[in-house]
């Protein structure tokens, strides 16, 4: 068993679902740097920008070596 512990300056955070998707919601409009961690793959970062009032996507793969 694992656990894991994130402390950050933003309440914007999310887990994700048994398929991988994840939502955060009431972001506001802006340019972010966004984050994924897998226990054993590693960390991956991309940069997402947000429009006012649209939907934005980040896509993260991991894959076993």
């Amino acid at each position: 068993m694992n656990g894991f512990i994130h402390v950050s300056d933003t309440p914007f955070f999310s887990v994700t679902d048994t398929d991988g998707h994840f939502e955060m919601e009431g972001l506001p409009a802006g340019t972010y740097v966004v984050g994924a961690l897998h226990e054993t793959m590693g960390q991956q970062w991309t940069t997402i920008t947000v429009e006012p009032h649209q939907t934005a996507k980040a896509d993260f793969s991991f894959r076993l070596n």
